[in-house]
């Protein structure tokens, strides 16, 4: 089954999704996406497997089932860095595109992220757990960033961002 014709990809009213044009029947194959064509978490790009061995396998470890997103993420930077505007892969391209315009509005999202408010508002909430949430969620954001960064920095990806 193809696509083309029976799905539509909408994204209206702060709800986004994939909906079908017409009736299906039980057991009718709607979409079908090949493996080879999913960004995973399991096998992240070289240049981020290389030099994570620190001595400390569990959390140096590239598999380290707790370190998903950050694999995922250098999935999605390896992607980036490989589909430019130069490339002659369209599809990649064109489904980025796609990908992107499904996003929330990043307005949308400071506003209601406390990671993106300001100390000021975190304070006025009078809310400790909040405070030490944010916290939390800010520091592991910034080692995931760093461990993307020092992963980028010391591989021949390195060269792909000049």
């Amino acid at each position: 089954a193809t696509p083309e014709g029976q799905l539509n990809l909408r994204s209206s009213k702060g709800e986004r999704g994939i909906f079908l044009n017409r009736g299906v029947d039980n057991d009718d194959v709607i979409l079908r996406i090949p493996i080879n064509s999913c960004v995973r978490d399991d096998t992240p790009p070289h240049w981020y497997d290389q030099g994570h061995d620190d001595g400390n396998d569990e959390k140096s470890h590239p598999y380290n089932p707790s370190k998903w997103a950050i694999r995922l993420a250098a999935s999605l930077i390896d992607l980036d860095l490989c589909a430019t505007e130069g490339s002659d892969n369209k599809d990649i391209l064109y489904a980025k595109k796609q990908w992107l315009e499904m996003m929330p509005d990043p307005q949308y999202l400071r506003a209601s992220l406390p990671i993106h408010w300001n100390e000021e508002i975190l304070s006025s909430a009078k809310c400790t757990a909040l405070e030490i949430a944010n916290d939390a969620t800010y520091f592991a954001r910034a080692d995931a960033v760093a461990d993307l960064q020092g992963a980028l920095e010391s591989s021949e990806a390195n060269e792909l961002i000049k």
